[in-house]
């Protein structure tokens, strides 16, 4: 199994696995639904199901702490994380992208910014918020009610036109419609594989297919119909994503129920009402 856990890996283009960025899809996934925090001899054991040495997983969470992801509380000996106010808020934009059964989609239009002065806005700021530069200074994005605002220093426009030619402008679309192909092709041949995993096993495979699928929905526009290339394949790898996700989650779940600990003791179960409940109109979340 620990082949096929690698093999799944390698397909999801998820190599080399970061110790730091799979413990984001694991706190998103397994630990927020359950109180957000966790104690760290319980991730350590469910990394190193994932081949990560304990001082990688110390050093990844030193760092998640450092940077403002993390908050750490002692309990005599031992340490214990939750998620941060500001990295709560973007995992539950991140979960009601990831978690569904159909792509999201926004209706027609762009939301424009205008930095002032040129540049003088924050690149890596404006990229997670969701704009891809269109001319020097002035960024845009598709279209989203419930979208975060955009950075300071910015005008903010609105904008119709051509939205095909402007998709292909902004965004390398053939790379990631490739990256959600291979998601579905990797998701077909691990699925066999979920039927003999024991808890721990159907955990660490339902890791590995939420890091993979997150790192391909969060680089995706998330545009609307009249934007998308022909042939989309977004809605595949998306009913894919489910299938596979609900099949393992009884078995994974049980895990994290006998074994996961935080300050107070077990985990509580689930709150995870809201996911694969697709609003109407979806709308894009970045």
């Amino acid at each position: 199994m620990r082949d096929a856990i690698n093999r799944f890996s390698d397909a999801l283009d998820t190599t080399p696995v970061r110790a730091w960025s799979l413990i984001v899809s694991i706190y998103g996934d397994c630990v927020m639904p359950r109180g957000g925090e966790l104690w760290l001899g319980t991730l350590t054991e469910l990394l190193a199901a994932l081949d990560v040495e304990p001082g990688s997983t110390r050093t990844a969470m030193s760092r998640l702490a450092r940077d403002g992801f993390l908050e750490r509380h002692r309990v005599g000996r031992t340490s214990h994380y939750r998620l941060s106010g500001e990295a709560l808020a973007l995992s539950r934009r991140a979960e009601r992208l990831i978690y569904r059964t159909t792509a999201p989609t926004p209706p027609p239009g762009w939301e424009m910014v205008v930095t002032l002065p040129p540049g003088a806005a924050d690149r890596k700021q404006l990229a997670r918020a969701g704009y891809a530069a269109l001319v020097p200074g002035v960024y845009a994005r598709p279209h989203a009610d419930d979208a975060p605002p955009p950075p300071d220093a910015v005008i903010r426009l609105t904008a119709t036109g051509d939205d095909a030619a402007l998709a292909t402008a902004l965004y390398p679309l053939a790379d990631i419609a490739a990256r959600y192909h291979g998601f579905i092709t990797a998701t077909a041949q691990i699925t066999p594989y979920a039927e003999d995993a024991d808890p721990l096993q159907a955990l660490a495979l339902r890791i590995m297919l939420v890091h993979g699928f997150r790192r391909i929905v969060l680089r995706d526009p998330h545009l609307s119909r009249d934007a998308r290339p022909a042939d989309w394949p977004a809605d595949a790898a998306y009913r894919a994503f489910a299938t596979l996700y609900r099949r393992l989650e009884p078995l994974s779940d049980s895990w994290l129920d006998d074994n996961a600990q935080n300050a107070a003791g077990p985990l509580p179960k689930p709150d995870d009402a809201r996911r694969f409940c697709d609003p109407t109109p979806a709308t894009v979340d970045m």
